[in-house]
C-alpha cells in the first residue's frame, strides 16, 4: 500500500513545483476520482488498524495466560474453567525450568506491558508503520484536494488586475469605492465553489456505518489542525476544517506576494476576501487573525495605517508587506 499512495502522488503530480505551471482559464478541475481512491486506501488503513488492535488483543491474553497474579482478570477466568481445560503452563511453568532466560525476557515484557496500563502494545514497531501508513494516506487524500486550490493560488499573485486604475483602464477611482459594487473574481470563486462542493464528496464516507474507515479517521490526522478547539470532532467537519484553514493559509500567503495594488484594486481584494469569508462562515471555520488583520489594513487609509496596524498589534511581516503593496511609507 505505501508503494501505491508513492505511485498515486507521483501521477496527480502531487509534490510539483505550481510555480510552473499555468492554471487553465476554465478554473478548477471537479474530478474527485482520484479523492474516491484516495478515501478507499484510508478504509484499507482503517480495517488493518481493527485487525491489528485484535490481534495485540490476542496476543496480550495469551502472555497473560501464564500470569501468577490472582488479581490478573485472565487468570480469574482460567480458575473459574475446569481443570481438564486450563492449559499446562497453568500448572507447572516449564520455561522456568528449561529456559530460564526465556523466562526473564517473559516476565521483564510482562511487567512493561502492565507499566504501560491501557496504552499496552505488544508488537509496537507494527503499531508504529501502520500508524504511519495511515499519516501518509491521509496526507495523500488532503494533497489530492489541495493540489487544485495550491495551483489556483500560485497564479494569483500574478494577475494584471492588481495594477488596473479601474474596470476599464479609465481613471484612478477613490479609496472610497464601496467593496458592494464589486464582484468577486473568478479565481477566488473558483475556490469558493470548490470548497462548497466538499461536503457533498464527504458524505458518502461519513454517513454510512464503516468501522474500518471510523478507525482510520480517528487514528489520522491533517494538517492545519483547529489549535483552538481540541475536542473530537465529526469527521466531515474535521476534513472541512482542515482544508477550508489551509486554504485560507495559502490565500493569505499569496496575496501577502503580490506586488503592486492600486486603489481600485485594493478595493477588488476586499471584495474577494469579504466573498471568501462568507464561504468559510458557510463551512463553520473562523477566519485567521492574519486574514483578519490583512483585511483590517486594505481598508485603513494611508493616514491611519500605520495607526491600525498598531491598534491591532500586527505581526511586521504582514504590516510591511501590506504597506509596500499599497506603496504606503
Amino acid at each position: 500500500m505505501d508503494e501505491c499512495v508513492t505511485i498515486l502522488r507521483k501521477e496527480c503530480s502531487l509534490d510539483a513545483d505550481f510555480n510552473m505551471h499555468t492554471i487553465p482559464s476554465e478554473g478548477i478541475s471537479e474530478d474527485w476520482t482520484m479523492f474516491q481512491n484516495a478515501f478507499r486506501l484510508i478504509q484499507m488503513c482503517g480495517d488493518l488498524l481493527l485487525k491489528m488492535e485484535n490481534l495485540d488483543q490476542s496476543l496480550l491474553a495469551a502472555i497473560f495466560m501464564s500470569e501468577d497474579d490472582p488479581q490478573s482478570q485472565t487468570q480469574q477466568k482460567i480458575q473459574e474453567k475446569p481443570p481438564s481445560q486450563v492449559r499446562p503452563f497453568h500448572w507447572f511453568n516449564y520455561l522456568q525450568k528449561e529456559r530460564p532466560a526465556e523466562l526473564s525476557a517473559l516476565n521483564e515484557l510482562k511487567q512493561k506491558l502492565q507499566s504501560a496500563g491501557e496504552s499496552a502494545v505488544v508488537l509496537p514497531g507494527v503499531a508504529d508503520q501502520l500508524q504511519a501508513l495511515n499519516e501518509r494516506v491521509h496526507t495523500l487524500a488532503f494533497d489530492i484536494v489541495f493540489i487544485q486550490i495550491r495551483q489556483q493560488l500560485s497564479q494569483t499573485p500574478k494577475l494584471q488586475v492588481w495594477s488596473a486604475k479601474s474596470p476599464e483602464s479609465g481613471a484612478a477611482l477613490s479609496d472610497e469605492l464601496p467593496t458592494f459594487s464589486l464582484s468577486p473574481l473568478g479565481y477566488i470563486t473558483h475556490i469558493g465553489d470548490y470548497l462548497l462542493t466538499l461536503p457533498q464528496q464527504l458524505e458518502p464516507y461519513i454517513t454510512q456505518e464503516n468501522p474500518g474507515l471510523e478507525a482510520a479517521m480517528k487514528a489520522g490526522n491533517l494538517p492545519f489542525p483547529d489549535l483552538q478547539d481540541q475536542d473530537e470532532h465529526h469527521p466531515g467537519s474535521y476534513w472541512l476544517g482542515s482544508i477550508a484553514r489551509g486554504t485560507m493559509q495559502a490565500y493569505t500567503e499569496s496575496i501577502l506576494r503580490i506586488h503592486v495594488l492600486t486603489p481600485y484594486s485594493t478595493q477588488q481584494l476586499l471584495a474577494d476576501i469579504d466573498y471568501f469569508c462568507n464561504v468559510l462562515e458557510a463551512l463553520e471555520v473562523t477566519p485567521s487573525q492574519t486574514l483578519t488583520h490583512i483585511n483590517a489594513l486594505l481598508q485603513a487609509t494611508p493616514e491611519k495605517f500605520h495607526e491600525v496596524a498598531t491598534d491591532l498589534s500586527v505581526e511586521d511581516r504582514i504590516m510591511m508587506a501590506i504597506a509596500g503593496i499599497r506603496s504606503i511609507r
